[in-house]
């Protein structure tokens, strides 16, 4: 029901399946989903290309979907009543409403109207190609010739010579066991032998198709030696996820030592065919799905990698896939940590490790009561100030354990790997899980999950000449046992706006205290106009960090919104429980740009004097009409500067009922410039555009006013002549729409 580069699946095959029943319990035994906890019994009395044939009994009415993908041409009858079939959001699997009981419900894939325009084209096109070819040809004088006939006798010498090649090769090979493939050279199992210069193997398995979680597996390999020296052979239970997605997800391996193979005889040496055995022990979590058995040989100085006859080299090698059709069983005191997917699935436990500074990998434990549906993931690693620092979105098991794989009851434990940017700072983190359909982007639900990294990037600076330029090759500021080696500034700061950039630390020897460091925005007199102090990396204590922690940390400061004239320079002082020890005046001056401000209006084509709480004044506005949209200029002045940040909303509302058909509340100009950034007597225009396409033609009132976000009380908004407006909302004009 795939494709390779999924051209011909519909649009709601998303995610798009890598697995599937099929793959894993074979084509027969895939059975229709009911969502949640309905009860559903089916039998497939019929199957072929085109037409399915079940018996279902359910225990309440609920949608069921049926193990194939929706197509147009697919019609179903329920008890030999057509019924309408569509495709489930986020499996894109055909699915029927069904009312409780037993029915006979029958599919069959029947033409489109362009289906059909099409076969009628090509019937039309057959039989032209067939009048002609067959049409008496007018006699010619010179001699007769056949060139028509020549070509059919050609193409099918040709193809009957590739057809019996093909016959040949594939009894050939079809002489030993099929086990060794890889994803470069051989992407199908081929019989053996497999060289890898070194030595050779011959044979290896037969392996059981189906396994259980839990089983120990013993598997049998032919080798011919061609070294004296001892090789080491490992084998590793793999998800199909590793070579697709170059991500470690290794469930079980062991090692097996192979004993030189060979005996000095002159110049030669002697092969020795060696029969081995080595066991795998599967383990007992292993999720229902399908797995890669990967095997990899290494001699003294490192890997060997295997070959072709020809010479071209293979990549990472398999001798067989395994499938669990049986997960292990939640234990009935499992502990929930939260429901997601509308209800879908259950996280029980996740658990968090760093294999290395980089890398996070989380450990999942899902499970289900039944879902025709394919939930996504979106794993995102927040600070303790709410700082994204690196998300991921995926399926489960990057697509081999999707969840319509899932089975009621059983434990899916799941393996995925968050990389995680160079130089984070050891200490408290949330992991936040989200779950979502990726077709409609319907939310499942979150949750987030609080964990600890304690992995570091290390760095020496005494190998500083032999390090990433990024790491700083000077110290900025000593501070014993932490100093800063670099900062990373935006290329320019507007006035008002935040300042945020990234410090870069090293601790030369292990910190024995929790330090701080306070940072200062300095004017070229000395004075203060920004600071703030805070850990050296948010969530992390410094007494934690190992001996030669580079850690990459943000820092934050909020400007005012009116500068003077600069330049400015930072100042860092570094405290050890709250006392400074040591302070740097940083050279590298700050790009802070002074913000182009308005201080008077233009004319104003409606001049409209208001005041709203002594903060804010309203000047004027100016009106544009158009079919299906309302659009109004309106400028706006402070007082003193505001200070804080208010919201603005514009109200169309009915002149005769109050009823409102229109509204837009938003801080200025679409969020990005808030009223906290306002100078004192700045003036500020912003347009307002009301969708009035759905209003009804009548008689409207176009009114504006401000409030606070945090309280929802409105700024109190009177007239030039001191009139309070009803409901602190003023009136701009009256406007008819058509």
């Amino acid at each position: 029901g795939t494709t390779i580069r999924y051209e011909y699946l519909p649009h709601d095959v998303s995610p798009r399946l890598y697995i599937s029943e099929a793959v894993v319990d074979g084509v027969d035994a895939a059975r229709p989903i009911a969502g949640g906890d309905v009860e559903l019994t089916a039998e497939l009395l019929e199957r072929t290309p085109i037409r399915q044939t079940w018996r279902v009994m359910l225990g309440h009415a609920s949608a069921v979907t049926f193990p194939l993908n929706w197509w147009p041409g697919w019609q179903v009858e329920v008890d030999g009543a057509p019924v309408e079939a569509f495709p489930m959001p986020g499996s894109g699997r055909l699915t029927v409403n069904l009312a409780e009981g037993e029915h006979t419900v029958t599919l069959r894939l029947r033409n489109t109207p362009l289906r059909t325009a099409a076969n009628v084209v090509s019937a039309l096109t057959l039989l032209a190609g067939l009048g002609l070819l067959l049409a008496p040809k007018p006699r010619r004088s010179r001699a007769f010739s056949f060139p028509h006939f020549s070509f059919f006798i050609c193409s099918f010498v040709i193809s009957s010579f590739v057809i019996f090649s093909f016959v040949i090769s594939s009894t050939l090979q079809s002489d030993g066991h099929a086990f060794a493939f890889d994803f470069i050279q051989m992407p199908y199992p081929h019989a053996g032998p497999v060289d890898f210069g070194l030595a050779r193997l011959e044979d290896a398995g037969p392996l059981p198709e189906v396994v259980t979680p839990g089983e120990t597996l013993d598997i049998s390999m032919t080798w011919k030696i061609y070294t004296e020296h001892p090789l080491t052979a490992t084998l590793r239970l793999v998800s199909p996820a590793e070579p697709r997605h170059n991500v470690p997800y290794a469930l079980a391996e062991t090692d097996l030592r192979l004993p030189p193979g060979t005996t000095p005889r002159g110049d030669d040496f002697a092969v020795v065919s060696q029969y081995s055995q080595a066991t795998l022990a599967l383990p007992p979590d292993l999720s229902r799905g399908l797995y890669l058995l990967e095997l990899r040989l290494y001699d003294r100085y490192g890997e060997i990698h295997a070959h072709t006859r020809q010479g071209a080299g293979m990549g990472t090698l398999y001798i067989g896939a395994l499938r669990v059709r049986r997960g292990p069983i939640l234990p009935p005191d499992a502990p929930v940590l939260a429901q997601l997917g509308a209800g879908d699935l259950t996280l029980h436990a996740v658990a968090a490790e760093q294999p290395d500074p980089a890398t996070l990998r989380a450990r999942m434990i899902w499970s289900t009561p039944g879902t025709p549906r394919n939930w996504s993931l979106s794993l995102r690693l927040l600070d303790v100030t709410g700082r994204q620092i690196a998300s991921r979105d995926l399926q489960p098991g990057y697509g081999y354990l999707p969840t319509t794989l899932w089975h009621p009851g059983e434990q899916v434990t799941d393996f995925l790997v968050l990389p995680l940017p160079e130089g984070l700072a050891p200490g408290d983190y949330t992991l936040k899980v989200i779950t979502y359909l990726k077709a409609t982007m319907e939310s499942g639900g979150e949750v987030d999950v609080p964990l600890t990294l304690t992995q570091t990037t290390l760095y020496d600076p005494r190998n500083a000449c032999c390090e990433l330029p990024r790491k700083g090759a000077d110290i900025l500021c000593r501070g014993g046992d932490v100093n800063l080696l670099g900062l990373e500034l935006p290329e320019s700061i507007q006035e008002g706006d935040g300042l945020d950039f990234y410090a870069q630390w090293n601790a030369t020897r292990a910190p024995v205290a929790d330090l701080s460091a306070r940072w200062d925005v300095m004017t070229p007199e000395g004075d203060t106009v920004a600071s703030t102090e805070s850990e050296l990396a948010p969530g992390s204590h410094t007494s934690t960090w190992p001996r030669f922690a580079w850690v990459r940390a943000p820092v934050h400061l909020d400007l005012p919104p009116v500068l003077p004239d600069g330049p400015y320079h930072l100042r860092l002082t570094l405290l050890a429980e709250g006392e400074p020890y040591a302070t740097c005046v940083l050279s590298r001056e700050l790009p802070i740009t002074q913000r182009e401000r308005l201080f008077a209006a233009p004319p104003l084509a409606h001049p409209q004097a208001a005041d709203f709480g002594d903060v804010l004044r309203l000047l004027g506005y100016d009106l544009l009409e158009e079919r299906s949209t309302l659009s109004v200029l309106l400028w706006w002045q402070a007082g003193e500067a505001p200070g804080q940040d208010y919201k603005r909303f514009v109200h169309l509302y009915d002149a005769a009922t109050g009823v409102m058909a229109a509204q837009d509340d938003a801080m200025p100009r679409d969020w990005t410039y808030p009223t906290s950034r306002w100078a004192a007597g700045e003036v500020v225009s912003e347009t307002v555009t009301l969708d009035v396409s759905a209003v009804p033609p009548g008689m409207y009132r176009l009114a504006v006013g401000w409030y606070n976000p945090d309280t929802g009380a409105r700024l109190a908004a009177a007239d030039s002549t001191g009139q309070r407006a009803l409901y602190d909302r003023l009136t701009l004009t009256d406007v008819t729409l058509p």
